[in-house]
């Protein structure tokens, strides 16, 4: 017998030997198929020239199985039940009620807001599972291009005819200084006076970052003394009056409340950013096939949320 031929059987030809040893006549094993009996017969021949002998013995007391037959039978439960375990599956994930998504999110969103929007997911949705990923804007990106997060959040428009990007929430960049700084004063400042101080910035591949370059293109001179991956890092070095720093007015509010940071006025900021939720362009397919799958209903959440 050669195994290759294995590849040519069908889950009917399996579905055909179970429910015939089951009911162990033809007659009533085609019926319960909705098929013929010639029809049934055929895929009981069709599965025994691929196996390469004989599956079945009958006998006084009816059909009985050979020994390659009980191996064969035994296989054929199995996959059938997974193929309605598969039904199942897909059932609860069409119905919001299991499944799992891995979402890619930029520090501000991942640490400040999704927090939030996972919980009302959960809240009503509690078999679906969370996986999120943190990183640079454009980390997340190559994430959600590469198909190893379903979905993206980052702190800025992302042009890519590959992605579909669509505008969530909107951002404020605020001027965040420790509590006693010189600009803790009250005063309005100038874009220039912005140079007169050292600067904490973000490293490459920040929304942050980049948000700053396009504003500050034009002339606009800092005095950076240090580059730090995460707006965590970067309130801390505030708060240890390392310098000042742009930051997500989302990651220094808890802050401002309790005393500990002071937001400085300066002409011309805070700026406005938008955070944007990402996708691959086949997805778009699938939210409208599919309007209540787990994607979809994740990125209706992010939708209604307010922040």
């Amino acid at each position: 017998m050669k195994t290759g031929q294995f590849q040519h059987i069908t889950l009917q030809q399996l579905e055909a030997l179970v429910h015939l040893v089951e009911e162990r006549n033809f007659s009533r094993a085609a019926n319960r198929m909705n098929i013929s009996q010639p029809s049934l017969s055929k895929h009981i021949r069709n599965l025994e020239n691929f196996a390469g002998g004989s599956l079945l013995e009958r006998g006084p007391q009816g059909i009985s199985l050979t020994e390659e037959g009980r191996i064969i039978h035994d296989y054929a439960c199995r996959m059938l039940d997974l193929r309605s375990e598969t039904a199942a599956a897909v059932t609860r994930c069409r119905d919001n009620t299991c499944g799992s998504l891995n979402i890619g999110a930029s520090t501000i969103p991942a640490t400040y807001i999704l927090p939030q929007v996972i919980s009302a997911m959960q809240q009503q949705f509690p078999g679906i599972f969370i996986s999120l990923a943190t990183g640079p804007s454009a980390a997340i990106i190559e994430q959600v291009l590469a198909g190893t997060a379903d979905l993206g959040i980052v702190g800025r428009s992302v042009s890519d005819r590959r992605l579909i990007c669509e505008e969530l929430w909107q951002d404020r960049l605020v001027v965040a200084i420790r509590k006693g700084h010189p600009w803790d004063d009250g005063r309005r400042l100038n874009l220039a006076d912005l140079g007169t101080r050292p600067y904490i910035g973000r490293c490459k591949g920040s929304a942050t970052r980049a948000v700053m370059e396009e504003h500050f293109r034009d002339g606009v001179r800092l005095n950076p003394v240090c580059e730090l991956a995460s707006s965590e890092a970067v309130k801390e070095a505030v708060l240890a009056g390392t310098g000042f720093a742009v930051i997500s007015e989302h990651a220094v509010r808890r802050e401002i409340d309790y005393g500990l940071i002071s937001v400085a006025e300066i002409q011309g900021l805070p700026l406005t950013r938008s955070i944007c939720l990402i996708y691959r362009k086949q997805l778009r397919r699938i939210f409208k096939a599919a309007p209540t799958g787990t994607t979809a209903t994740f990125r209706n959440i992010c939708r209604q949320h307010a922040v």
